[in-house]
C-alpha cells in the first residue's frame, strides 16, 4: 500500500486530492524526522555520496542509478558496453543519436522564454504553477528509461520492478558539442546519481587507422590530430565531474594482454561491486563492426552490489 505523505489530513491543501508516495527516498525518513515535501535525501549515497537532490514530490532525481559510458569513436566502447552490462542490476543501452543534447535543447527551449523562470507561478496565457527544482531531470532521465526498457519477457512478470537496476547508456557524441562545459553541468544537473566511465585510445594512429577503414576519407594524420583533441575533451569532461563521479580509461591499458583485465575489474571494484572479477576480455567491432567469437566472460558465482550501498 503507497504511503500518504502530504499533510496531516493526507491531502493537498491545494486541490483536497490525496498525494502518495512508493519511492524510497520516502522510506529513508524515520518516525520521529518532520517530514519535509522539498528535502536533499539522498536514497544512494554509496553510488552517489555527494549528489545534489533536489527532491520534491513531483520528482526524485537521485531515485535512479545511472552508468554513463562516453568515450570517442573506435575506442573499444561497445565492447565496454558489454562488459559491463553484465554486471548484476545494470542495463546500459547503446548509441541514441546524442539524445541528451536534444533533451538539452528541450529543455533550454522551455526555459529561455520569461514566463518559465524559475520560482514562478504564471496565470494568463502561459498559465502554470511554479516548477520546482529538480522536476525536470526526471523529464530527461523517463526518456533514457523509455528508450532502453527490459525485455517483454521481464516486463510480463506479476512480481516486475525495475526501480533498482542501474541504467545508462554509451555514447561517442557527446564531446564534439560546441557548448560542452554547459553540456556536462546539464549531465551533472540531469543524472545526480550518475557514475561516468570516459573511455579514450591514446594510441591515436591505430585509432585513426580503425576510423579510416570504418568510415573515414580523411588522412591518418588529419584522424589523428582530430583524436587527440577529443581526448583533450574528454581529459576536460572528467575533471568537471571529479574523481568521484567519473573515471577515465584508457584502451590501450585495459586490453594488454597481461594486465588488461585487472584495469577493469579494478574499475567494476570502484562502482562498488563486489566479488566480481571478469576472466575474459570481448572484442566488439572485431574489423569494422563484427561481432567477437570470444568465449563468454564471466563475474564469479557471487558476484553483486552490497544492499548497504
Amino acid at each position: 500500500m503507497p504511503k500518504l505523505y502530504d499533510n496531516p489530513n493526507g491531502q493537498s491543501p491545494n486541490t483536497g486530492k490525496p498525494l502518495y508516495s512508493t519511492n524510497k527516498t520516502w522510506e529513508h525518513i524515520t518516525s520521529t524526522e518532520i517530514w519535509k515535501p522539498f528535502n536533499n535525501t539522498n536514497a544512494h549515497t554509496g553510488w552517489c555520496p555527494s549528489a545534489n537532490c533536489t527532491n520534491s514530490p513531483m520528482c526524485l532525481p537521485c531515485e535512479r542509478r545511472f552508468l554513463l559510458i562516453l568515450a570517442t569513436g573506435r575506442s573499444g566502447s561497445t565492447t565496454l558496453l558489454r562488459m559491463l552490462n553484465q554486471l548484476p542490476g545494470v542495463r546500459l543501452g547503446g548509441e541514441n543519436n546524442n539524445q541528451l543534447k536534444a533533451e538539452k535543447n528541450t529543455i533550454s527551449n522551455i526555459l529561455s522564454v520569461e514566463p518559465f523562470q524559475p520560482k514562478r507561478n504564471q496565470t494568463g496565457a502561459w498559465t502554470h504553477n511554479e516548477i520546482p527544482d529538480g522536476a525536470m531531470s526526471c523529464a530527461t532521465q523517463k526518456m533514457f528509461e523509455t528508450i532502453n526498457p527490459p525485455t517483454r519477457e521481464d516486463m510480463s512478470s506479476r512480481s516486475f520492478d525495475d526501480s533498482q537496476t542501474i541504467l545508462g547508456f554509451k555514447s561517442v557524441r557527446l564531446h564534439k558539442t560546441h557548448t560542452l562545459k554547459k553540456t556536462i553541468q546539464f549531465l551533472k544537473h540531469t543524472f545526480p546519481c550518475a557514475r561516468v566511465i570516459i573511455n579514450i585510445r591514446s594510441n591515436t594512429t591505430a585509432q585513426a587507422m580503425s576510423r579510416k577503414s570504418a568510415w573515414s576519407n580523411k588522412s591518418i594524420t588529419d584522424l589523428s590530430l582530430s583524436i587527440q583533441q577529443d581526448n583533450a575533451r574528454m581529459e576536460t569532461i572528467a575533471k568537471i565531474l571529479g574523481n568521484e563521479s567519473a573515471r577515465l580509461l584508457d584502451m590501450v591499458d585495459w586490453t594488454r594482454e597481461e594486465t588488461g583485465l585487472q584495469y577493469l575489474n579494478d574499475v567494476v571494484s570502484w562502482l562498488g561491486f563486489r566479488q566480481c572479477k571478469f576472466d575474459s576480455l570481448y572484442h566488439e567491432n572485431l574489423n569494422g563492426f563484427g561481432r567477437s567469437d570470444t568465449r563468454p566472460s564471466h563475474l564469479g558465482p557471487n558476484c553483486h552490489y552490497p544492499e548497504s550501498l
